[in-house]
């Protein structure tokens, strides 16, 4: 009895022991594992990414019914760029996670009307407008792949048709998120009408 008691004792001093030491080995691995989230999160917010944004007009109407890689490629079609002018290209480097934003634009005296003058001269009525282009953008890691929140908004002055009417503007405004694979050319969008305008991004990893 005494040394089946005994027998008894050393086994449970062994397990309690044994069991000391799994608590002391498995401390640090779960610290070690709270910290790999957070230590990937740091990792991938100094990821910076050089966005290009670049918008077409086609001279002509793109055929109806084409889908997005159709018309990308004949965007992109070397022989086919004469038919198209290349409106404005923007390159920004931007830090994984936060959103960058760049404008610039132009201020324009335009003629909005005349005016008689009691002594029969005429006066120009003149108004100054502005036109430009801005952009907002947000790029995050996903995976192998790169997900884009961009805002994308310009206002162009068009050819005038009177000397005494105010101009025609044309503007664009598109707001999305899209998946982009890095360095690979995307269609966000591309507008019909007499004249397509198409706009292609491309994000790809800052050297």
């Amino acid at each position: 009895m005494l040394c089946v008691l005994r027998a008894g004792l050393c086994a449970a001093v062994v397990l309690c022991g044994a069991d000391r030491v799994v608590a002391q080995e498995s401390a640090p691995q779960a610290a070690a594992a709270a910290a790999a989230p957070a230590t990937d999160a740091a990792a991938a917010a100094t990821v910076s990414y050089v966005v290009e944004l670049t918008e077409y007009e086609w001279r002509e109407p793109l055929a109806a019914g084409l889908g997005a890689e159709e018309i990308l490629a004949l965007v992109l079609k070397a022989d086919a760029r004469p038919q198209a002018d290349l409106r404005e290209t923007i390159r920004l480097t931007t830090l994984a996670g936060t959103e960058s934003v760049v404008s610039f634009g132009r201020r324009s005296s335009v003629t909005v009307g005349r005016t008689a003058t009691g002594r029969g001269e005429v006066m120009r009525n003149m108004q100054v407008v502005e036109f430009g282009t801005q952009v907002k953008l947000t790029a995050v890691p996903q995976a192998q792949r790169v997900r884009l929140t961009l805002h994308f908004e310009s206002s162009r002055q068009l050819p005038a048709t009177a000397d005494d009417s105010p101009p025609d503007v044309s503007t664009t405004e598109v707001s999305t998120t899209v998946t982009l694979d890095p360095g690979k050319p995307a269609l966000v969008s591309s507008f019909g009408g007499n004249r397509s305008s198409v706009l292609v991004v491309m994000v790809k990893p800052q050297d």
